[in-house]
């Protein structure tokens, strides 16, 4: 089982989680054979596409070419969301997702064991300390 099949597992037992993730507009994607953690600069780098084109894809936002984007915007940065980041990344995901679920669910998520040996868990992508 990957890890991604024991998060949709999760998906289906938390009713929260659920019911959060079929009310917003969400794109899915997994990436063949990565980690939890996107532990290669080519996983990490493609989580950076695939947050650029979401980006774009926002209303209001103008349409841009990674090279354009790439002269508009600095790279984010990517860090492991840890124990001392992780409430402040679930606060942000409760923001994004209009106030559902709670920061506690999203934490208790989050924290559940995807595998034996986890270093974090995963990673966030930050634009200018944000």
């Amino acid at each position: 089982m990957t890890w991604f099949q024991e998060f949709d597992d999760l998906i289906q037992s938390v009713p929260s989680w659920r019911e959060c993730l079929e009310a917003c507009s969400l794109m899915r994607h997994d990436l063949e054979f990565a980690d939890h953690t996107f532990s290669t600069g080519v996983w990490r780098d493609q989580v950076v596409e695939w947050g650029i084109d979401w980006l774009s894809s926002l209303p209001g936002v103008r349409a841009l070419t990674h090279q354009q984007a790439a002269k508009f915007m600095t790279k984010p940065i990517i860090e492991p969301i840890t124990d001392q980041t992780l409430p402040e990344f679930a606060a942000f995901l409760r923001i994004q997702h209009a106030g559902q679920p709670e920061c506690e669910d999203w934490i208790l998520g989050l924290r559940v064991s995807w595998c034996e040996s986890r270093p974090n868990y995963g990673f966030l992508m930050r634009d200018q300390e944000k």
